[in-house]
């Protein structure tokens, strides 16, 4: 009875994998072809620069995301113990500050690519950048705990 099984689901499974396959008939498989090449090639020329797709609102995170994350990494505690954890804090909150700038950004870039005011090329290239300042950020934190010996 196990033979059978497993001989059914071999068989499903090869049914499965060569129905899915996308293979154009012989008659238009050149025409195909063809015409999926001009199409790239108008999408590369076409296509404007992932740098153009980054708004002035993005660039201005990720310089606020720079300063902070380098204010963080950069800090040396000093003073007493309370004047530690208070500078300790207060970077703590500029990084804080900047991450729900972040988010806020996030939010509306999600609006705008449902909303279709964005096309999935400009949505992933701001996506990925958010990404990256998010993890930026992360790093800073890191660091700051590090430096201060304290574990958030």
């Amino acid at each position: 009875m196990k033979k059978i099984w497993i001989i059914l689901l071999i068989g499903i499974m090869i049914l499965g994998t060569t129905a899915c396959t996308n293979q154009p008939s012989q008659g238009t498989g050149n025409q195909a072809a063809a015409q999926e090449s001009n199409n790239a090639s108008s999408d590369s020329t076409n296509a404007p620069s992932s740098e153009a797709m980054i708004p002035q609102e993005l660039k201005s995170l990720e310089e606020k995301t720079e300063k902070a994350a380098k204010n963080a990494e950069q800090a040396k505690p000093a003073g007493t113990d309370k004047e530690q954890r208070m500078q300790f804090l207060e970077l703590q909150q500029e990084l804080e500050k900047v991450e729900n700038e972040l988010d806020r950004y996030e939010d509306n870039l999600e609006m705008q690519y449902a909303a279709g005011e964005l096309s999935r090329d400009e949505y992933k290239i701001r996506d990925m950048a958010l990404e990256q300042l998010e993890n930026r950020l992360d790093h800073a934190d890191d660091q700051l705990e590090l430096n201060f010996g304290i574990d958030d």
